[in-house]
């Protein structure tokens, strides 16, 4: 066992060890998954209890589960190894044993309670948010159920606890792991040497520049996506949290006060949060709106229940309701079940053994995407299986470029052992050539002369210095943060203007306009759906002549934010002095100077991160 990036999650990394040892059946990827399995449907069910304890309505209680349980964004994290399902049965699982201490004033529910957000703080510090809410309600209590200051601090106790398993991270911070951002000579403090460097990991220090970055201009604009995506995800349940909170006040003004009080503390938190993946910390935040909306939709179950009892015409509304309830969570089903299911999806696996078997030995490998990075890491350390390959954690801050990467591998590149999965600015200083789903490092651009070839009768594109005879695309299936790479072959007209020639390569989701602004998704944030860049037909200082047939490798980046489906690879050449003056992210002025010089050459298919 090792570290993973910070802050570390120690709790879930002791439970996916003991799932690898308990669990009979399944590899060591599976059994790593399952644990987010585990906690999705734990989380669901304490979604039932607490709407079933607060409302007695049974039926609504399932409905709020199983809403819960199909929202697309909730289900695609309980079914990979992932730390989010575990983060909503934290914030969940206090609310119900506030509720059963306010039912019953037993005292081992208090420490039950203070135990249960010790042991959310070992799963990650942010579940500790919810706990200044939690201790408000507690105060809120009837003067009957207060509790004398020796239970709260036997409380303290149980809630200092947990803490003891942040033990794991300095016993095993010198376990050799390309998260070992420490090591090396890299600027960050140890964590196993100084509390410093304890600190700095524990509370993800590392991500600081991201947290509470959004301007506050921007947070209305948040909020109504968090909202809209909400209620993309739980439908009719979402929608009647208004009402779910009117009935917690006359229910149980005390879980109405950990309810806004953990809401508010999420959203405060969440809405300023400026990372690609926000969707997913949104998770807690539409699981407390879930059972609010699930006590919303029990109390006027109830309500017309007990009216239909008195006057059967009003069963009529019930059955409507009802049918509703049913409809609406079953279609939640059926749409996110495509998205969601994993069944049968090996990519990773495959795409990790096949990146690792065509790596010549002693190859150093820089990554981006984090997806791609755990693949090939199970595939080393689970399977042991090309240990050779060196893997370097590239950063998505280009400032942190040289240090944790360039300085490591430069000396290795003239010996053709490094390889990288993206393209980067810093990247760009040497030439790339494409291997599959890499490309190797090289001073030498990735060109060959064939020979002389007779004039094509047929060309994809047709300019006066050179045409493309073919273009042969190396993946068809692109996952983001990686790369399109492609191979082409032209035959030379014109050598002197081949020189000054450049290709504009567009890059371009199908049926898409450039001209339009980039789609926004659930936290404000501006998504691509095309890319644009200008590289040199022929490499420069490479001669050829008239009549030479010449292959040329490409690589075009797929950012991280890019939107996934199918894409159309769009070519013009172009004389470099057309290009002056020009910025390739105006789509308006692009398509304005070369829409109608341009031409499909290729297509292919961007994947879901």
């Amino acid at each position: 066992m090792a570290l993973v990036h910070p802050s570390g999650y120690p709790l879930h990394l002791l439970l996916s060890k003991l799932l690898t040892i308990i669990v009979p059946f399944g590899d060591i990827s599976f059994r790593v998954n399952l644990l987010s399995a585990l906690f999705g449907a734990a989380s669901c069910t304490l979604a039932y209890c607490i709407v079933t304890d607060l409302t007695g309505a049974y039926f609504a209680g399932f409905i709020t589960a199983m809403s819960l349980g199909f929202s697309y964004v909730f289900w695609s994290q309980a079914v990979i190894a992932e730390v989010y399902t575990g983060s909503v049965f934290f914030t969940l699982l206090p609310v119900l044993l506030l509720i059963k201490l306010q039912k019953t004033g037993d005292k081992r529910y208090l420490y039950g309670l203070w135990s249960a957000i010790g042991l959310s703080v070992c799963h990650h510090l942010s579940t500790l948010m919810s706990a200044p809410a939690i201790l408000i309600a507690l105060l809120a209590f009837p003067r009957r159920l207060r509790f004398k200051w020796v239970d709260l601090l036997i409380a303290s106790v149980f809630f200092l606890l947990p803490s003891v398993q942040y033990a794991y991270i300095p016993l095993r911070a010198k376990r050799a792991t390309i998260h070992r951002y420490w090591h090396d000579g890299y600027r960050f403090p140890d964590p196993a040497k100084s509390f410093e460097g304890f600190k700095f990991y524990v509370t993800g220090q590392m991500y600081r520049t991201k947290m509470m970055s959004i301007p506050m201009r921007r947070l209305p604009e948040r909020f109504f996506y968090w909202v809209k995506v909400g209620m993309a995800q739980l439908w009719l349940i979402f929608s009647l949290v208004p009402a779910g909170f009117v009935a917690l006040a006359f229910i149980s003004p005390s879980v109405l006060i950990a309810s806004i009080g953990g809401l508010l503390a999420q959203l405060l938190f969440y809405l300023g949060y400026d990372v690609p993946d926000i969707v997913y910390f949104y998770l807690p935040s539409w699981a407390i709106c879930a059972y609010v909306g699930g006590v919303g939709a029990g109390c006027i179950w109830e309500t017309v229940r007990q009216l239909g009892a008195r006057n059967k015409s009003v069963n009529i509304l019930l059955l409507v309701f009802t049918a509703i309830l049913i409809s609406t969570t079953l279609s939640q089903a059926v749409i996110a079940y495509p998205l969601a299911s994993m069944r049968g999806n090996t990519l990773a696996k495959d795409m990790a053994e096949d990146i690792l078997a065509n790596l010549p030995k002693g190859s150093k490998l820089l990554i981006m995407s984090d997806d791609l990075l755990f693949a090939i890491w199970v595939v080393q350390r689970v399977e042991n299986k090309r240990m050779d390959v060196e893997l370097f954690s590239y950063p998505n801050d280009e400032r942190w470029a040289d240090e944790m990467a360039w300085k490591h591998v430069r000396k290795f590149i003239g010996k053709g052992l490094v390889y990288v999965t993206f393209v980067s600015p810093s990247s760009r200083k040497w030439f790339l050539h494409p291997r599959g789903w890499v490309a190797m490092l090289s001073e030498k651009p990735p060109l060959r002369v064939l020979g002389k070839g007779s004039p094509p009768l047929n060309a994809l594109i047709d300019a006066p210095c050179a045409r493309l005879i073919e273009l042969k695309l190396h993946r068809e299936r692109i996952h983001p943060e990686m790369f399109v790479a492609f191979t082409c072959h032209w035959y030379v007209l014109d050598p002197s203007q081949v020189k000054e020639a450049r290709v504009l390569w567009l890059l371009r989701m199908k049926d898409t306009d450039i001209a339009y602004p980039p789609v926004k998704d659930a936290g404000g944030n501006k998504r691509p759906f095309w890319v644009a860049e200008a590289h040199e037909l022929i490499p420069h200082n490479v001669l050829v002549s008239v009549g030479d047939v010449v292959t040329v490798d490409y690589c075009l980046p797929a950012e991280i934010d890019i939107l996934p489906g199918k894409y159309e690879l769009l070519a013009a050449v172009v004389h470099k002095q057309e290009l002056e003056g020009l910025k390739l992210s105006d789509g308006k002025e692009l398509k304005k100077r070369f829409w109608s010089r341009l031409k499909v050459v290729g297509e292919c298919e961007i994947l879901i991160r």
